[in-house]
């Protein structure tokens, strides 16, 4: 269960994990094991059904048309999960954004019992989420299933002042505009936070394309003006107590 702010890159990890090549470099025999990466921040819709739906869909996309493409109940997936495993596959899904699952009322004790199951078997998952997921339920039947068992955490912070640099120095040396002139002055703007840090390489990478050579001060207002609803949304998640440091 990876756990972090937003914007501090929890679906980069979960895009990084599915990659072909970095599974083929961590797991003993890749060609057989199938990653479902689920994004339920571009899902308008939750419930059980399309849950179900979008599994074999994402299936379907991965392994052919041998996945049957209305298979919308727990039945129908348990029978294509058993196909799979007996031709030596397994699962691993990654749940982009879970809690907007956990917190939706169309998502009974039932379902999560359903997906406890099969985490003994053949599905493994990786969630992402603002906070424990427990913590985002939308009953306590819910938070004391047994399924929030099965997950270890892991708490995404701030990249730490090397890797922050690495950030902004490394891919930009393949650039005409290589950045590691500026990182100090990047550094100041993005912070640690790598959504901030690719924010504020992007304002250099525009005002050295745009403008007569590199003016800080472009650069500070360009960044400031796309940064500043992020910033508002942290300040506004903040309690009062905080605000008032």
């Amino acid at each position: 269960a990876i756990v972090g702010d937003r914007r501090i890159g929890k679906s980069s990890i979960l895009s990084y994990i599915s990659h072909e090549s970095i599974a083929g470099s961590y797991l003993e025999n890749p060609d057989k094991t199938v990653f479902l990466l689920l994004d339920f921040q571009q899902e308008r819709r939750l419930t059980t059904e399309s849950f179900i739906l979008s599994v074999c869909r994402h299936l379907r996309e991965k392994l052919g048309n041998s996945i049957p493409a209305d298979t919308a109940d727990y039945n129908g997936l348990v029978s294509v999960v058993e196909d799979l495993e007996r031709s030596g596959y397994r699962l691993i899904l990654l749940l982009d954004e879970f809690d907007r699952v956990t917190r939706s009322s169309s998502f009974d004790a039932d379902f999560f019992a359903f997906l406890r199951a099969w985490a003994v078997k053949e599905f493994a998952f990786v969630s992402s989420s603002s906070r424990d997921l427990q913590e985002l339920c939308h009953t306590q039947e819910i938070a004391d299933s047994p399924f929030f068992n099965i997950f270890s955490t892991v708490q995404l912070g701030p990249l730490k002042e090397k890797e922050a640099r690495e950030l902004v120095c490394l891919p930009s040396k393949e650039t005409p505009f290589p950045l590691e002139e500026h990182a100090d002055f990047i550094l100041e703007l993005g912070g640690l936070w790598p959504f901030f840090l690719q924010m504020a390489c992007s304002a250099v990478f525009e005002v050295f394309t745009e403008e007569d050579g590199f003016d800080p001060e472009i650069v500070r207002s360009r960044f400031l003006e796309e940064a500043q609803p992020h910033f508002q949304f942290f300040w506004e998640q903040f309690d009062p107590v905080v605000q008032a440091l």
